[in-house]
């Protein structure tokens, strides 16, 4: 691999609209967030053993917010993402995070979960269509959504915004609806219930569900791809990424920037650093944190007290049946839209 040219000399651009215009990057993070730790990981483990160790997906999202906030402070610093300042250290991260996120992103799991929860919603999960068959229709949609529009960044900043909005005010629905007080109660002692692990449970098993509430592996540093998008800090002078499909995309240089150290500089640095800090706190920390508990809670309510631990792949449709016979056909697709919605 060549060696990165040096970043250049520019002035950060100033910031003009104020937050709420702006806001997009940690909504998507949060979209990206809640996936397999959200809706099947952290919902079997309470199924199986309560909500004794609920306190490690909260420690697990705050750790990760130290993580992005890091990621966005080289982003509006210079514009590059964090891939490109990290082969700035060593150019052998390249290859690492290749290898990463081609083991992590290509696996069809997640499609195939969301794919069964789209049969299960129409057909019923017993239908003898192949599981193949709507594994291939999501990957399909995911298609569509990404090289459908002319501007990407766009199309998912919408979508994941609204598919975000009818996840969180579905389980809040739910959570309405299923919950007792008693059940509130031990998910609060549990959340505080520092340190606790059940004994004989997998430290690797606790590991893996420690990391994967919240974003998780190299998820975390797709926010870098957000914000240069959303033309946040330097990220303004970065061409913004157009569907290939539709259009030729301006270039993007290769090489980001470097502001001058004056006062107006470190002031314009403050007011984006100040914008990074609030939108994750509030979308990656604060709404993540809500809607794992959510998860959390519905199957500390449904599964937990009937004795039910479902398997990885059968989880939505478990928690679906189950929520069918407590709260009849509403709860059972309300659900199954929340899971499909969710992956």
């Amino acid at each position: 691999m060549n060696r990165l040219e040096p970043l250049k000399e520019a002035d950060l651009p100033e910031r003009t609209k104020p937050f709420w215009k702006m806001a997009g990057p940690g909504a998507i993070l949060v979209g990206l967030s809640v996936g397999a730790g959200e809706i099947i990981i952290w919902p079997r483990i309470v199924a199986e053993h309560g909500a004794s160790m609920v306190w490690a997906a909260g420690v697990g999202i705050f750790l990760q917010l130290w993580v992005n906030f890091e990621v966005g402070r080289w982003t509006i610093s210079t514009g590059e993402t964090i891939y490109t300042g990290y082969c700035r250290a060593w150019k052998g991260f390249a290859l690492f995070f290749i290898l990463f996120n081609i083991l992590g992103w290509l696996a069809p799991g997640w499609g195939r979960a969301s794919g069964l929860a789209l049969k299960a919603l129409l057909l019923g999960p017993d239908h003898p269509s192949s599981d193949t068959f709507w594994t291939v229709l999501t990957f399909l949609g995911v298609a569509l959504l990404l090289f459908g529009p002319k501007l990407v960044y766009q199309s998912v900043e919408r979508t994941i915004e609204l598919l975000v909005a009818i996840i969180t005010i579905s389980l809040i629905v739910l959570a309405i609806n299923i919950g007792t007080i008693d059940t509130w109660k031990e998910l609060a002692e549990g959340t505080l219930n520092f340190g606790y692990k059940e004994p004989g449970f997998p430290i690797k098993e606790f590991f893996i569900a420690l990391v994967f509430a919240g974003a998780g592996g190299t998820a975390n540093l797709f926010y870098t791809f957000y914000l240069r998008d959303k033309q946040v800090g330097m990220g303004a002078r970065i061409p913004t990424l157009h569907n290939p499909l539709r259009g030729r995309s301006e270039k993007s240089p290769s090489t980001g920037f470097i502001f001058p150290d004056n006062e107006s500089n470190c002031s314009r640095f403050k007011s984006w650093w100040r914008y990074v800090r609030i939108d994750q706190t509030l979308f990656f920390w604060i709404l993540n944190s809500v809607t794992i508990l959510l998860f959390i809670f519905a199957s500390l309510a449904v599964l937990h007290p009937n004795g039910i631990v479902p398997e990885a792949g059968t989880l939505i449709w478990d928690m679906a049946a189950v929520l069918g016979n407590v709260w009849g056909p509403v709860g059972r697709v309300l659900f199954l839209v929340v899971g499909l919605v969710t992956l």
